[in-house]
């Protein structure tokens, strides 16, 4: 759903309502993702305390949206000089359609062979 929202964004002749629209695609990603995460590091927990392993989620998301944000908007506001600021959005678009399409075919590979 990240890529879709970026894709939205990639549009030719964008426009505000299609910004809304991918802001909402995105805001509802977050919602669907932001659980995930927490599900995960529990899982990753193997017998320690709890706070411990989701201080070290909240650790990992700060860095990572730090630096995400960080190169993310020096990347765009770079592209966005030469003229390329679709060139952005479609390249992370790319990146998160991909990523998309890889999991699912692993999480599909995965339940055919139980």
């Amino acid at each position: 759903m990240f890529g879709l929202s970026f894709l939205l964004l990639a549009l030719p002749g964008a426009s505000i309502a299609l910004t809304f629209l991918a802001v909402g695609v995105f805001a509802v990603a977050e919602m669907v993702f932001s659980p995930m995460v927490s599900t995960a590091y529990a899982q990753l927990g193997d017998g320690r305390p709890m706070v411990e392993v989701f201080n070290f989620r909240q650790v990992s998301a700060t860095l990572g949206e730090s630096l995400g944000g960080f190169t993310g908007g020096a990347l765009f506001t770079t592209l966005l000089q030469h003229r390329l600021g679709s060139a952005y959005w479609a390249g992370t678009a790319l990146v998160g359609l991909t990523t998309a399409a890889a999991t699912v075919a692993f999480h599909r590979r995965r339940a055919a062979r139980r």
